[in-house]
């Protein structure tokens, strides 16, 4: 008799394809029994059957076993996940200072077991990479030329993207999605055409030559469509929420044309799907009204059925180069998947030293005292807003304060990047003053986050003007947020009660002390368990502060905060949840009452304040290091990812001023200063934690609790 097991619904799979586990038959090496036409297992008796999933009706994935029944994916065999050394060998290798061995890499057996090598080719899959690297050898002599030959033809593509880029700039683009033979040279045609237009080159004796020259410098972006599988969604939300972003594009096709729009565009725009299937439809109709997609009567299906339209959706082979005279890369989601192995403690201070080189990159040019350049559209090469916000610049002076004292490894007194560092914050107080010391209006949670960096830097030889004056305004401000605590917006009571709590421990003041405790008690009582991830970490590192400050030892809320860690982990995703669809969403947290089930830049915040309770011995034992080290490393993992790099330049600009700033999300280009400062204030925090708690991750671990996630 077969023995089951309950598999509770468990989750909503990144990509937003739901799926479900229900009562499964363990049955070790057969197949669970329902019936349908797709070949079974290799093990499968005759007469077993594969399981069916909702999503995707009669499914091909043979075999499922419920130790593996974690997702449902398209036309894939299922294999089992090979078992990689536990958290507690990995949490080792980091304090030693060696690379992460212990985390999973992506989905899929790197030595294929009988059953992946009768894996059932996906129908909607794109080319294969041996057959895009010879294509791309056909491709590139045509544009390096200049010309395509007429009669040239290739085997048959469903569809390619081309876009060439000079110094940044996008010169030529094309795109064909007619499915034939001749698809892939009419789109490097209108590429070519379209740069011989738009190259800055003089128009005199000599352009033929300075042609020549600059299309050696062209940098190629080369998408190659997977068959264009046919897609009836009824509204654009719709499609937001099924096409995955940066991975599939959207088409439209009447009678013979076709209209496509690839990942790279969306990514490059900060478009979605939902967009992009709207301009595919208004550019294949001719009618520029139907991309306005809030009417209700100009929703996919019903423009579909009024101009006799057939949608698509499809996935993509993408290849770029970063550079000029660079081999072509391949791209997932417009980068590079980081390995959870690249994660080590000497990765780490590079990357807070990448993180600040980036925020030293973002002072105001000018000599006004605007202080820092707003968000970056490094793709559009610009900034909008232009200038960052008051708070966000006193948010990145505290980044910048906590990295020269604490993590900086290449910053020691007297070094120019040190004095540059200094200067930048000097610089962004002295914008903060001059925006409201003589209006007296800056913000609760600005004057909360200036305060505990004037304090720091109380003793500094170099001081800016006026600071005195300033320092007694943010005190004051300071104090009537504390007595108006009512009147703080809610968003901000945190970051106040935060910096109360850095005056008492600076004080030690009992008054002092009192006054931060009761802000933090009723921060505690007024947040649900659920909401509490939003108060981090200024509300953690409060507390941490206040503990400090009465020199007991005692963490009043540790056992909340060690409740609200395990929520967090909870909401990590796994390499098992993310599949092949989502290796470079491993390690990021999906908060449930978000709109957007993915994860993002936001997911920061909390997890900066989990990072400092890995040296915290009362919030984490010696025991649960290594445990809770592996989730901290696979959430650096994503956040690193975040990070723009060499792979992501091919977009962009100017690559090397969008080097190292922090994203809004691997599908938004945008590059907030919060999210880079508070991305440094993650990285400062861990490596704080690893030297506090140096060779204590080789003792005997507590095994992890049944039911617990999984580190990838």
């Amino acid at each position: 008799m077969a023995i089951f097991r309950w598999c509770s619904v468990i989750f909503t799979r990144p990509m937003l394809r739901p799926f479900v586990s229900w009562f499964v038959a363990d049955t070790t090496a057969e197949c669970n029994r329902r019936t349908t036409p797709w070949p079974g297992c290799a093990n499968r008796p005759a007469g077993a059957e594969v399981t069916v999933f909702p999503d995707d009706g009669r499914h091909s994935r043979a075999c499922v076993l419920p130790e593996h029944h974690v997702r449902c994916r398209r036309a894939t065999a299922w294999t089992p996940r090979p078992r990689f050394p536990g958290p507690a060998f990995a949490a080792m290798l980091v304090l030693a200072g060696g690379p992460v061995l212990g985390q999973p890499r992506p989905p899929g057996p790197a030595n294929p077991t009988p059953l992946a090598a009768e894996r059932l080719a996906d129908p909607s899959a794109p080319p294969a990479p041996d057959r895009a690297m010879a294509i791309y050898s056909i491709v590139e002599p045509w544009i390096r030329q200049g010309a395509v030959p007429q009669n040239a033809g290739a085997e048959s593509l469903a569809g390619a993207g081309i876009t060439l880029r000079l110094a940044g700039q996008i010169v030529g683009r094309g795109v064909d999605a007619g499915g034939d033979t001749a698809a892939l040279a009419r789109a490097v045609r209108s590429a070519v055409d379209e740069a011989a237009l738009r190259m800055p080159i003089e128009k005199d004796a000599l352009r033929e030559e300075a042609m020549a020259e600059a299309r050696q410098r062209l940098c190629i972006s080369l998408e190659l469509a997977g068959p264009l599988i046919p897609y009836a969604p009824r509204l654009y939300d719709q499609v937001d929420l099924e096409v995955q972003v940066g991975l599939e594009g959207v088409a439209a096709r009447q009678g013979e044309r076709v209209a496509a729009v690839f990942p790279a565009t969306m990514l490059a725009s900060n478009s979605g799907p939902g967009d992009a299937l709207a301009a595919a439809i208004a550019q294949v109709t001719g009618d520029p009204t139907l991309a306005i997609r809030a009417a209700a009567d100009s929703q996919p299906a019903a423009v579909s059925k009024k101009h006799g339209l057939t949608l698509y959706r499809f996935k993509v082979t993408h290849l770029a180069q970063t550079g000029p005279g660079r081999p072509p890369m391949f791209l997932f989601r417009g980068g590079k998947v980081v390995p959870a192995s690249e994660i080590d403690s000497e990765m780490l201070s590079a990357f807070a030293d990448g993180l600040a080189h980036h925020l030293l990159g973002r002072k105001w040019p000018g000599d006004e005292p605007l202080g820092l350049l707003g968000t970056a559209w490094p793709a559009q090469g610009k900034y909008e807003p232009l200038t960052a916000s008051s708070i966000e610049r006193a948010l990145v002076a505290l980044a910048l304060q906590r990295y020269l004292e604490r993590g900086g490894a290449r910053v020691a007194p007297g070094t120019e990047a040190r004095k540059s560092i200094d200067e930048l914050i000097d610089g962004l107080l002295r914008s903060i003053a001059a925006s409201h010391l003589d209006k007296r209006d800056a913000s609760a949670a600005t004057a909360a986050l200036c305060e505990p960096v004037m304090l720091a830097r109380r003793g500094g030889a170099e001081r800016f003007d006026r600071a005195v004056a300033f320092d007694s305004y943010i005190e004051a401000a300071g104090d009537d947020a504390a007595r108006q605590f009512d009147g703080v917006p809610a968003g901000e009571r945190a970051i106040v009660a935060w910096a109360r709590s850095r005056r008492a421990e600076f004080t030690r003041a009992a008054g002092d002390i009192a006054g931060a405790d009761a802000l933090v008690r009723r921060i505690f009582r007024d947040t649900s368990p659920g909401q509490l991830p939003s108060q981090m970490p200024w509300l953690g590192w409060a507390e941490l502060a206040l503990t400090r400050a009465r020199g007991d030892g005692e963490v009043k809320s540790g056992p909340a905060l060690r409740e609200m860690r395990e929520q967090i982990w909870k909401h990590q995703l796994t390499a098992a949840d993310c599949g092949a669809d989502g290796p470079d969403l491993v390690g990021g947290i999906v908060f449930t009452a978000s709109t957007n089930p993915l994860p993002t830049a936001v997911s920061l915040r909390p997890l900066a304040f989990a990072a400092t309770m890995l040296g915290e011995r009362s919030l984490t034992e010696d025991r649960e290091l290594p445990r809770e080290l592996s989730r901290v490393l696979a959430a650096l993992r994503f956040t690193r990812q975040l990070a723009a790099d060499e792979a992501t330049g091919f977009m962009y600009q100017d690559p090397s001023r969008a080097m190292w700033g922090i994203r809004s999300a691997l599908w938004d280009q945008r590059q907030p200063p919060e999210a880079t400062a508070m991305a440094l204030l993650m990285v400062v925090e861990t490596l704080e934690a690893l030297e506090a708690r140096s060779g204590r991750a080789a003792e005997a671990p507590e095994p992890a609790p049944a039911g617990s996630p999984k580190s990838p």
